[in-house]
C-alpha cells in the first residue's frame, strides 16, 4: 500500500517536472525558487513573533479559560473552548487562529467575558498590528516583488536602471 503512495508521489513529481519546462510556468518556478530564501527569514521573524506573544499571553491569561467557563454565551460554539492559553501548543494555535482571522472577535468577547476588562481587546489588536499587517504586508510585498523582477526583461531592466540612476543625479 505504501508503494502504491510512494508511486503517485513520483508521478507527481514528473509532471511538476513536466510544467517547468513550460515557458509560462517557468516564472512561476522561478520566483517560488527566488523566494525560499526570503520566505526562510520572514517565517523566522513570524516564528519570533508567535513565541513572544504566546509567552506573554500564557502569563497574562493563561488559566483564565478552563472547561468550566461557557463558552456559548457569548455565542461561541462549544470547541472555541480549546481557543485558550492555558499552554503553549494552545496558545500557538490560538494566535494562528488571530493570525487567519477566522471569528476572532468571539474569542476575544470570550475572554472579555471571563476577564470584564476592556484592556483585554488592546493585547489582540497589538497582535493583529504586528502579525497580520506588518508580517503578512512583507511577505506579499515580497512576492510581488520577486514576480516582478521575473517577469523582467533586458530591456526593462536597463530602463529600470537608467531612471535610478536619474533619480539619483537628481537628488
Amino acid at each position: 500500500m505504501q508503494l502504491v503512495g510512494y508511486l503517485l508521489l513520483l508521478r507527481v513529481g514528473r509532471v511538476i517536472r513536466l510544467l517547468s519546462l513550460l515557458k509560462s510556468y517557468e516564472i512561476i518556478f522561478h520566483t517560488i525558487h527566488k523566494m525560499i530564501p526570503i520566505l526562510i527569514e520572514i517565517f523566522g521573524v513570524l516564528l519570533l513573533l508567535f513565541f513572544f506573544y504566546s509567552g506573554v499571553m500564557m502569563h497574562i491569561l493563561g488559566g483564565k479559560i478552563t472547561d468550566q467557563v461557557d463558552v456559548t454565551k457569548v455565542g461561541a460554539p462549544p470547541k472555541y473552548i480549546w481557543n485558550n492559553f492555558n499552554d503553549f501548543g494552545c496558545s500557538m494555535v490560538t494566535l494562528v487562529h488571530f493570525l487567519l482571522l477566522s471569528n476572532w472577535q468571539v474569542s476575544i468577547a470570550i475572554y472579555q467575558s471571563v476577564l470584564e476588562s476592556p484592556w483585554v481587546r488592546l493585547i489582540f489588536i497589538c497582535f493583529y498590528l504586528f502579525g497580520n499587517v506588518f508580517a503578512l504586508g512583507i511577505i506579499v510585498t515580497s512576492v510581488s516583488y520577486t514576480h516582478l523582477r521575473a517577469h523582467e526583461t533586458g530591456r526593462n531592466l536597463v530602463c529600470r536602471l537608467l531612471l535610478e540612476k536619474k533619480k539619483c543625479m537628481i537628488s
